[in-house]
């Protein structure tokens, strides 16, 4: 089998991405004609694909097996103007590419099936009156894929203590606070209209784009207010101030190259810019405010971008002290709202709050599955039973999609419409929530007992485990829509939103075939077993040297940590397998992809202490693979 380097991988990717694609266009006046839609059907029979009677209270089917009849609410739409028909009309093709992509993931409950998870060799009840499948993948386990695990493995003969990465993360958290706040009494953040209305179009373009959680036109309501009578100590001028800071720190794709000087900059210099300072001015105005909130909606979503601003700052211990108390106060909120009518079966959530629900726990997740972290709150849903009566996030209405003002995040060549940019948010976002939702059951199956299930005896349920996964995997790369679709091993995709689901596809990856490195550096190629681990084996090195080579690596963004976190992930399997001997002796060029993952944790040591730390115990292992290198060339011609 030939197994190409990474310059021919690379050189494919490149071909690939430079071809022209072809793109439908439909102009906005076929879509504005007067049209009778037929009733919906409920929630539970539009998730679960049947057909639905419309009876009311509740439907024949919902009767017959017990479960709670939601309607969605009905909007006449013939009132409506063109644009609004527009969005309308995709809002429809999300819901319908969205159901089809939770079907073919598995995700959604089809009556009569049940689904097997062969880790365990148990079936779950997927019947229409069990969804125990869905409410217990919410639950991860803890810090089972950081680089702390990799170093814990026999091939590198206890150089490390336990946790050696993740002290450090600690260390830093518990630094910042000991240090207190960092700006003199005299800064004051630029409340001018114009002012803070360049921010918050900035944070509407590159920040809750990925984030949907917020009803856009009450928060730039909110910030005309602010504007024009001054900031007060209400959740209102708190969310415009975090608005604001994060405003001044997202921004469009970028490649790492200093666009003034056509160069690379060896570290991040962001923390020294004038826009940061600014942003540090709004947010500590905004933590002023956030203990004074009362509990609710909107303290909550104060809280989780309090955490969203500290992860773009790669500080990711502190940032989850923001998502959990964000969580918190949503289940409190959610909890309320049940009693306050009885029953959560008697009220209908709001598309902010199912929308918060899915993000919080996303952001918890993520941190858990890297850190020594609880569980969230929200994966608890014994008592809201939230996953239940919303899989997944609802669009909003029409008249609370953003409307941009400027493209550069999004597009690079062409303006591709609002509608297209609008439609592009709610795709990625549901289309992320799903792979999060793949990402934690594959959590659940191969990463619980941390590499206990990862011995020679469980090789073949290791290996039909990952197939399942990995068919699951291909329907959902299958179903996307064309708007946010990309090639899998594209070094620099156009949209960040794209990039974003891209680095999600190599984490799921090479959390699915890491299980398989593990058992050739300790137990061979597994030659005489009847399994060949030899094609992951190669998989696994072939995700890695993609993730090392992304060209956004020097982007920040929400997932700056977790991207530099894989990079290094990724080095350290390299050098194990190099270490190991016979591995990857194909690898022609793995001292150039280490020292790039060097390079590019270089880039944000000045940032993250774990991050340094991490360069340099990439440093202490290449200097050692050299050395032992050195000495084997000595011997053979001694």
């Amino acid at each position: 089998m030939n197994h190409p380097n990474s310059k021919d991988l690379e050189d494919a990717a490149n071909q690939r991405s430079q071809q022209k694609r072809v793109r439908q266009t439909s102009s906005r006046e076929a879509k504005a004609f007067p049209r009778k839609r037929a009733l919906a059907a409920c929630r539970v029979c539009r998730v679960r694909k049947i057909k639905c009677n419309n009876a009311k209270p509740a439907c024949s089917s919902c009767a017959a097996t017990g479960a709670c009849c939601v309607y969605e609410d009905y909007h006449d739409i013939s009132k409506f103007d063109p644009a609004s028909l527009v969005i309308i009309d995709r809002l429809d093709q999300i819901m319908s590419s969205f159901d089809k992509l939770q079907q073919a993931t598995g995700l959604v409950p089809v009556p009569g099936q049940t689904m097997r998870t062969p880790w365990q060799g148990e079936t779950v009840d997927r019947s229409s009156r069990s969804l125990d499948y869905l409410i217990s993948s919410l639950k991860v386990p803890s810090s089972g894929v950081g680089p702390d695990m990799i170093l814990a493995w026999p091939v590198f003969q206890n150089q490390f203590v336990p946790d050696f990465l993740d002290r450090e993360v600690a260390q830093a958290a518990l630094e910042d606070d000991d240090a207190g706040g960092t700006l003199s009494r005299v800064d004051e953040p630029d409340m001018g209209n114009d002012r803070i209305s360049d921010l918050i179009e900035r944070f509407l373009n590159y920040v809750h784009v990925k984030n949907p959680v917020l009803n856009i036109a009450s928060l730039r309501l909110s910030a005309q207010i602010v504007a024009e009578r001054g900031i007060d100590w209400d959740g209102r001028s708190c969310l415009v101030l975090l608005a604001c800071a994060l405003g001044c720190v997202g921004g469009p794709l970028f490649s790492g190259q200093d666009p003034a000087q056509g160069v690379t900059p060896s570290v991040s210099h962001s923390p020294q810019m004038a826009s940061f300072h600014h942003a540090e001015i709004y947010y500590q105005a905004a933590i002023k405010r956030l203990g004074l909130l009362s509990n609710g909606l909107l303290s909550a979503q104060c809280w989780f971008f309090s955490g969203v601003y500290q992860m773009y700052r790669l500080r990711p211990f502190k940032s989850w002290t923001y998502f959990s108390h964000a969580s918190s106060l949503l289940h409190l909120h959610i909890k309320a709202t049940s009693l306050r009518h009885g029953g959560l079966e008697k009220v209908e959530l709001k598309p902010e709050e199912v929308s918060l629900f899915w993000t919080c726990w996303k952001s918890e997740c993520d941190l858990r599955a890297e850190l020594p972290l609880p569980n969230s709150v929200l994966s608890d849903t014994s008592d809201t039973n939230i996953a239940d009566r919303y899989p997944y996030p609802s669009p909003p209405q029409p008249f609370g999609f953003p409307i941009f003002t400027q493209f550069e995040s999004l597009s690079t060549a062409q303006d591709p419409g609002l509608t297209q940019i609008q439609a592009m948010s709610w795709y990625y976002y549901l289309s992320d929530v799903t792979l999060k939702r793949l990402q934690a059951q594959i959590l659940n199956t191969l990463y619980q007992e941390n590499r206990a299930g990862w011995d020679l005896s469980q090789l073949p349920h290791v290996v039909r485990t990952v197939a399942e996964f990995e068919a699951r995997l291909e329907a959902w790369l299958k179903t996307l829509p064309e708007i946010i679709r990309f090639e899998e091993w594209d070094p620099a995709p156009r949209y960040e939103v794209v990039y974003n689901l891209q680095e999600r596809v190599f984490e799921v990856k090479s959390w699915l075939y890491r299980p398989f490195v593990y058992y050739a550096i300790h137990n061979g190629l597994g030659k005489g077993t009847g399994y060949n681990i030899e094609e992951y084996v190669h998989k696994a090195i072939t995700c890695c040297l993609h993730v090392i080579q992304s060209k956004h690596i020097r982007h920040r963004h929400h997932g700056t940590w977790f991207a530099s976190r894989m990079v290094l992930c990724a080095a350290l399997l390299i050098i194990a397998a190099v270490k190991a001997g016979g591995i990857i002796d194909y690898l022609l060029d793995w001292h150039d992809l280490v020292n790039q993952a060097i390079s590019s944790l270089e880039y944000w040591e000045s940032e993250s202490r774990d991050l340094a730390k991490g360069k340099t115990v990439l440093k202490h292992l290449l200097s050692q693979l050299q050395e032992q290198d050195h000495r084997s060339k000595g011997s053979e011609t001694g």
